[in-house]
């Protein structure tokens, strides 16, 4: 499992990414319970993405592979950091497009 995880993380990571950008060109064909899904979908898929990467390094650690966490600690902070950012501007770019279409239809 654990070798796994970092795969895990990439595909997790790429779906937050591109869970979104689908809303896109359905905008004006899925209906609002649905547009929420997607987009806690794309929030979960991030976090899930950086536990992953949070097990790989306590996997580490706990093998006292020094060399490895040295190796690899910064990056994934760097692109745990990336993730989160770019999937909350994917996601509040994509509701901003969302709502001025749907205006009527969101509505309460």
């Amino acid at each position: 499992m654990i070798e796994t995880s970092g795969s895990i993380s990439i595909i997790l990571g790429f779906v937050a990414l591109l869970l979104p950008l689908a809303i896109l060109p359905l905008r004006n064909k899925i209906n609002y319970p649905i547009y929420t899904a997607l987009t806690v979908a794309s929030f979960i898929s991030c976090a899930f993405s950086i536990c992953a990467q949070l097990f790989s390094t306590s996997y580490l650690v706990n093998a006292k592979d020094w060399s490895a966490l040295m190796d690899t600690s910064h990056g994934i902070a760097l692109i745990s950091v990336w993730l989160v950012c770019v999937t909350s501007v994917i996601n509040i770019a994509v509701s901003l497009v969302y709502f001025s279409t749907n205006k009527k239809s969101c509505k309460s």
